[in-house]
């Protein structure tokens, strides 16, 4: 039954961007963007949702993938099609080094060391001249050769988003229906009495950290070639951390359709208060932390729960 409705609802979200030929062209930049904030959230929940282990760090893995991709791109030639794989992997693998150390920490200082991470990763892009040019970031030429991930019409990188969201969605569902998806939550719900039964907790986190990390760098790669130019300061940032959690956190962590739904929600709801309150800056941030308050308060478990509860009732 769930395998049926992720098909159903990948049908439904390749067919929204169809909508733009009617909307327009900002219609479909929204759905691109909802797709963006989606994906990230679901990814992040592998780690945050399922296993417990709050990270503000994915902004980082972002930032790798994009880099990667990118620099792949510049220097060697080589298609973003195969960058986007390596830059995943290289995020990927980055994560198991940081995991050595932050994943032996708890609470708050998982917290902690997953923002000096992203400020680690910032410097180092900033730093790093010759490589990364610095400050003043790093261009990519407009081609619009589909070999090279650039499109003329917008609505395939809707689709592209898509496509990487689907993926997420199918390793969070594959996760929950196996055996680490189980050793995951017990995990999540007490650490220690996982460890106690016998469960390789270390092993595990390290698994869905990965995994996690792989998907972020996979967008960090469509992140670039999408807006064809990145800085340190507009990938590898903590604003960006801290929108992919509460955009997973408004759709409710541990589930599959929560963090998407809450990506969605979240791109909608700050598309709009931009559009009605362009000159009040941070407005919309505020209305958003109102908002989250508000459900953790009405519906701990997300926003999407809460309509479930809604719909049931009638």
């Amino acid at each position: 039954m769930e395998r049926r409705r992720i098909m159903a609802m990948m049908v439904l979200f390749a067919i929204l961007p169809l909508l733009g030929e009617f909307a327009g062209r900002q219609y479909v930049t929204l759905v691109i963007m909802m797709f963006f904030y989606a994906t990230l959230a679901s990814a992040w929940d592998i780690m945050g949702g399922r296993a417990g282990q709050v990270s503000l760090g994915n902004a980082g893995f972002l930032a790798i993938g994009a880099y990667t991709s990118t620099l792949l791109f510049l220097r060697f030639g080589i298609s973003p099609w195969v960058g986007m794989f390596i830059g995943a992997t290289v995020a990927g693998l980055s994560s198991f080094v940081i995991g050595l150390t932050a994943l032996r920490l708890k609470g708050v200082f998982f917290v902690m060391s997953s923002l000096a991470f992203v400020q680690v990763v910032q410097l180092l892009l900033t730093h790093f001249v010759s490589v990364t040019n610095g400050d003043i970031g790093l261009f990519i030429p407009l081609t619009s050769n589909p070999t090279q991930m650039q499109f003329s019409q917008p609505i395939f990188y809707a689709w592209l988003i898509d496509g990487i969201l689907f993926l997420a969605i199918f390793a969070n569902y594959s996760i929950s229906k196996r055996r680490i998806g189980f050793y995951l939550s017990a995990i999540r719900e007490d650490e220690d009495a996982a460890q106690a039964l016998g469960i390789n907790t270390g092993l595990y986190k390290s698994l869905a950290f990965f995994i996690s990390a792989f998907i972020t760098g996979m967008v960090g790669a469509f992140y670039a070639q999408y807006f064809l130019f990145i800085t340190p300061t507009s990938t590898a940032t903590i604003p960006l951390s801290i929108q992919i959690v509460l955009a997973a956190i408004i759709g409710g962590t541990g589930k599959i359709w929560g963090p998407v739904f809450g990506g969605i929600v979240f791109e909608v709801l700050t598309y709009f208060l931009q559009l009605s309150f362009p000159t009040i800056a941070g407005l919309n941030y505020t209305i958003i932390g109102a908002l989250l308050m508000l459900i953790v308060i009405v519906s701990p478990q997300g926003f999407l729960a809460l309509v479930e509860r809604m719909i049931r009732s009638k």
